[in-house]
């Protein structure tokens, strides 16, 4: 039997070993990717989240400085400020000047649009979409792809068939 018999299999014998090792490590290859892609899947979906939280957190603190500085000028007494909030409020107006807007009731009147900060944009989450992630991260598929890469593992170790 020559060298060349070994690396082409006839029916009913098992592949050589070059082969069995390409297996093999098509199997090993398989389960790494069942465990690294679901791990590196729930990384990038804690940063998506987490990127989400630090842009309402980014939003609210705006909002809450803005808030600060209006009531700063009430207290200091700025007078565009307060001519403006006993319009909206009170629906008083100085001596002299006319409105411009239509009288009606105070809580017609958008007095905080003004200084509310611009709605935060959220970030999206990237994803890859390749086949592979699709059946890793499934929980029927990456069972299936657990048990296949235990038996190529399994087959490429098996040892040369003798005669």
């Amino acid at each position: 039997m020559s060298a060349r018999d070994d690396d082409n299999p006839s029916p009913g014998r098992r592949p050589g070993p070059i082969a069995g090792w390409l297996i093999f490590a098509a199997g090993v290859a398989m389960l790494l990717s069942a465990v690294l892609i679901p791990a590196s899947d729930n990384l990038a979906e804690a940063r998506w989240r987490r990127d989400q939280a630090l842009a309402l957190e980014t939003h609210a603190l705006d909002r809450i400085d803005r808030h600060e500085r209006y009531l700063a000028a009430i207290h200091q007494g700025d007078a565009e400020v307060l001519t403006a909030l006993a319009g909206a409020q009170l629906g008083l107006i100085p001596a002299g000047q006319t409105a411009l807007i239509a009288p009606g009731r105070p809580s017609d009147v958008d007095l905080f649009g003004s200084i509310e900060p611009p709605p935060p944009t959220m970030p999206t989450r990237p994803r890859v979409g390749s086949t592979l992630e699709r059946i890793t991260t499934d929980p029927h598929l990456r069972l299936w792809v657990i048990a296949g890469s235990a038996v190529a593992i399994l087959i490429g170790l098996l040892p040369p068939a003798r005669r």
